[in-house]
C-alpha cells in the first residue's frame, strides 16, 4: 500500500517538470517571432570603393552631348529671363512717357502762343486782333490733336444716333425733321475709330402745328 502511494505522489512532479519546459520553450519562440532584429550591412573602410561600371565610347559621347545641352538650356533659360525682364521695363517706361511728344508739341505751339497773348494788353484797337491770334492757337490745338489721331464729328444738322449722340434736351421746329440735331452743345470726338466722348446735342421733336396741317389733311 505505502509503494501505491509513492507513485501517485511522483506523478504530479513529472507533469509539473514537463510543463514547465514547454512553456518557456514557446515564450522564447514567441518573443523571437515578434521581434526580429535585422541590421544593415556596414561597408567596411578598409575595403576599396566600388568602381562605377566603364562607359563604352558611344555612352560616353551621349554623356558629353547631355551635359553641353543641358548647360546650353540653362544659359538660354536665364537669358530669357533678363530679356523678358528688360522688356518689362521698356514697356512700363512707354507707358509712362507715351504722351511726351505731344505735350511737348502743346507746350511749345499752343501754351507759349496763350502766354503772350495773356500778356498783352487789350484795349478797343487791339480787341479784334487778340481774336484772330485766339483764333490761331484755337487751330494750332486742333491740328496737334488731328496729328496724334483725334477727330472732330461735325454733327449739326444730321439724324439722332444714340451710339454717338446724348441728347440733353428737345425742341418742336419746322424747320428741321424730328428726330435730327438742331444744335450741338458739345462735339463729339474720335480717337483713331474709338469714340472717346460722345457729343451733347439738342434734338427737334414734332411741331403742334405740323400736327394741326397732319389733321386737317386726314379729315379733309
Amino acid at each position: 500500500m505505502k509503494k501505491r502511494k509513492n507513485i501517485r505522489r511522483a506523478q504530479p512532479r513529472k507533469l509539473n517538470k514537463k510543463k514547465t519546459f514547454l512553456s518557456t520553450l514557446a515564450e522564447g519562440q514567441s518573443s523571437s517571432v515578434k521581434s526580429p532584429s535585422f541590421q544593415e550591412p556596414v561597408p567596411d573602410p578598409a575595403l576599396p570603393p566600388k568602381k562605377e561600371p566603364k562607359l563604352s565610347q558611344e555612352e560616353q559621347k551621349r554623356k558629353v552631348e547631355y551635359e553641353a545641352l543641358n548647360t546650353k538650356y540653362h544659359f538660354l533659360m536665364a537669358e530669357y529671363a533678363n530679356y523678358k525682364k528688360n522688356n518689362i521695363k521698356k514697356l512700363e517706361s512707354l507707358r509712362k512717357y507715351e504722351g511726351q511728344h505731344l505735350i511737348q508739341k502743346i507746350l511749345t505751339d499752343v501754351i507759349d502762343d496763350f502766354d503772350r497773348a495773356i500778356e498783352q494788353e487789350l484795349t478797343e484797337q487791339n480787341l479784334l486782333d487778340f481774336k484772330k491770334g485766339i483764333t490761331m492757337i484755337y487751330n494750332k490745338l486742333k491740328q496737334l490733336l488731328k496729328e496724334v489721331g483725334v477727330k472732330e464729328v461735325d454733327c449739326t444738322g444730321s439724324s439722332f444716333d444714340p451710339a454717338i449722340h446724348c441728347a440733353v434736351d428737345s425742341v418742336a421746329s419746322q424747320e428741321v425733321p424730328p428726330e435730327h440735331i438742331v444744335h450741338v452743345i458739345k462735339k463729339a470726338y474720335f480717337f483713331h475709330d474709338k469714340l472717346i466722348r460722345p457729343a451733347e446735342v439738342i434734338v427737334s421733336r414734332k411741331s403742334p402745328i405740323n400736327n394741326l396741317e397732319q389733321n386737317k389733311n386726314v379729315n379733309g
